[in-house]
């Protein structure tokens, strides 16, 4: 699945967002509305990752006029999704090696529970959350202190 701009241009709640001369724009140009999303959309969860034997990745989750947006390195862009909830489906619910979560956006308790489903499973691996270590002690995140 690649983003569907035919979609969000259907969207009526897209339409009465945009003034309507951008709204003609974005219709004749669905590249621009990537590049407007890319420049004026908000990052509001980043989550990055090593890969051992091949190279890491990274998942961006984008929010622009309201509806949400992914940039996968594996497997590529996504949207548009109409909540926070629906967009983290699929990329935030699987174990990933060596991960960190980077939000300017999300408190530390919502990372915590995003961070509990991409965990390693066998609770050996630290995670980083907004640059901090974190383990799992008792089905729990905590903070590692040195």
């Amino acid at each position: 699945m690649s983003i569907n701009f035919q979609e969000l241009l259907e969207k009526e709640r897209f339409k009465n967002a945009m003034p309507t001369d951008l709204y003609s724009e974005y219709h004749a140009d669905q590249d621009k509305i990537f590049n407007e999303m890319l420049d004026h959309g908000n990052e509001v969860l980043r989550l990055s990752w090593l890969g051992g034997m091949v190279d890491g990745g990274f998942v961006k989750l984008i929010e622009w006029h309201g509806f949400y947006f992914t940039q996968c390195s594996d497997t590529g862009d996504k949207g548009p999704f109409d909540s926070f909830e629906d967009s983290i489906g699929g990329n935030f619910d699987h174990y990933v090696p060596q991960p960190e979560l980077d939000s300017e956006v999300l408190t530390l308790d919502q990372l915590r529970k995003i961070a509990l489903a991409i965990f390693d499973p066998n609770g050996e691996e630290p995670i980083k959350i907004n640059g901090n270590e974190y383990m799992l002690r008792d089905g729990e995140i905590v903070e590692v202190k040195e």
